[in-house]
């Protein structure tokens, strides 16, 4: 997640703006390939990005498009497709699990030209998974955090002290220990210290949940601005808010087609 710079901001506030997307996926040699572009033609079918509050792994789903001739195929068995090649014109993939996939977003003004100096990413992850039919192709993408999921506490270790160990410094020593390569990032430390506890064997997603849920804070990847890059981040997420980040008034939709009131995530 990250919030929008200010010209997207100018841009949404008004009542029409012009959106561009980007998806770019490694291809057989690591080099990031935009389908919404390759060839001169746009793959691009569609994409939904989900971030669930109950869930620190945000995720992105890209519907492309599977093939545009008879020697132009995306599907990743078709040997004889021109574009499951690689820059020695071998048979590869042009798409597959575990490559890097990032979507970028550009907003601007309605009617005024997008440049590559608008966009900005939105998502940043790898393909889990990559399911096709006769006609368009899904790949299912996880961002950073998707290694918590992956990784776990193998071992039951016990971790804070008698005078309490800052619990940003509990959660980093689960992310080493579990091998996840992250670096936790801490805007504003919540100044609670952790007494002696044994962690038992379980995903580093689940430990770190329940640490977090000690303080009712928020855990999930972040831009940094500062760094332009995205970061595993440990966040109040501000309960006494009382400005809304955005306003979506009536003439700014078009049509409802379903409605619901849930009270299951109220706590």
């Amino acid at each position: 997640m990250r919030p929008a710079t200010t010209a997207q901001a100018a841009a949404l506030a008004s009542k029409y703006y012009t959106l561009g997307l980007k998806v770019l996926i490694a291809d057989g040699d690591g080099t990031l390939q935009d389908w919404t572009a390759r060839g001169g033609t746009n793959w691009l079918d569609g994409l939904t990005i989900d971030h669930n509050i109950d869930q620190p792994i945000g995720q992105c789903t890209v519907m492309l498009r599977r093939e545009s001739s008879a020697t132009k195929s995306l599907a990743p068995l078709r040997s004889d497709s021109t574009l499951n090649r690689n820059a020695l014109n071998a048979y590869a993939p042009a798409v597959e699990p575990g490559r890097a996939m990032v979507v970028k977003i550009a907003t601007v003004a309605a009617g005024a030209a997008i440049t590559s100096g608008d966009y900005v990413e939105l998502f940043r992850g790898a393909v889990d998974r990559l399911t096709w039919n006769k006609s368009s192709m899904q790949l299912v993408s996880r961002d950073l955090a998707g290694v918590l999921a992956d990784t776990s506490v193998r071992e039951d270790t016990v971790y804070g002290t008698g005078g309490g160990t800052p619990l940003e410094t509990v959660m980093q020593s689960i992310l080493d220990a579990g091998g996840t390569g992250l670096t936790l990032a801490v805007p504003t430390s919540p100044g609670f210290g952790v007494t002696p506890y044994t962690q038992q064997s379980q995903s580093t997603a689940d430990a770190l949940t329940a640490l977090k849920g000690l303080i009712g804070w928020d855990l999930r990847v972040l831009w940094d601005d500062a760094s332009s890059t995205w970061k595993l981040t440990l966040i109040d997420p501000s309960r006494a808010k009382s400005t809304p980040d955005l306003i979506i008034g009536p003439s700014r939709y078009v049509d409802v087609t379903d409605l619901k009131i849930d009270r299951d995530k109220i706590r």
